[in-house]
This record gives C-alpha cells, sequence and structure tokens, in this order.
C-alpha cells in the first residue's frame, strides 16, 4: 500500500456533466513516475484499437528498462483519435511527468540543429 495516496495522477476530461460522459482519462502511479525518471531515453506509444468492453482506444506510454524489460509509464483512454486527442494524451502524460521529455526528444532537436548547419 502507498503511503501518499495524493501522488496519484489521475486527468479526466468530461464532455456531459449531467450523463458523466467521459471522453478521456489518463493515469499513472507512482511507479510508473519512477519508472520514468529512470528510463525515459525513448518512450512507445501504442493504441489498442477498440479491443475492450466499452469499444475506445487504449493509449499505452511505454519503454524499456536496462534489463531490456518492458515497463508502462502511463495510459489513456481517449473516446476518439483525432489529432487534438494525441496533443490532449501527450501533453497529460509530460505534465504527469514534470514536463521531462524523452530523451529523444531532446536529441532530435539537437539533430535537426545539426543538419541546418
Amino acid at each position: 500500500m502507498l503511503s501518499n495516496q495524493n501522488s496519484y495522477r489521475k486527468l479526466l476530461q468530461i464532455t456531459n456533466i449531467c450523463d458523466f460522459e467521459l471522453t478521456k482519462l489518463f493515469f499513472a502511479v507512482p511507479c510508473m513516475k519512477e519508472k520514468y525518471k529512470l528510463f525515459n531515453d525513448v518512450v512507445l506509444i501504442d493504441a489498442t484499437y477498440k479491443t475492450n468492453k466499452y469499444q475506445i482506444p487504449l493509449l499505452v506510454f511505454s519503454g524499456i528498462t536496462a534489463e531490456g524489460r518492458n515497463t508502462i509509464f502511463g495510459l489513456a483512454l481517449i473516446n476518439d483519435e483525432t489529432a487534438q486527442t494525441y496533443i490532449w494524451a501527450l501533453q497529460m502524460f509530460l505534465d504527469c511527468h514534470d514536463g521531462i521529455k524523452p530523451l529523444f526528444q531532446k536529441l532530435k532537436s539537437l539533430i535537426l540543429s545539426a543538419y541546418r548547419i
């Protein structure tokens, strides 16, 4: 059991308050945040396509540990697959992980700058 339950990060977006229609949900627990701080070199974002009971996509933010094992950094349930929704999910991911971008993102900027010289 975790000692600080306030450290859970749940981010919701509800469109219809009367019907409590959930449109987006991002979730990451403290152990996911700890792993991300250690293994944030590359983040893979994979979507399961409507294979659950409610027929909505599940985004899985994952990576690889130093031992070569898969680890999950965060999860998002989304109601559609528009660019706006993916931007929302990525922003929630970064907010949850204190704005720490994957190392690949940082290197990408440097590589693009080098090619422009």
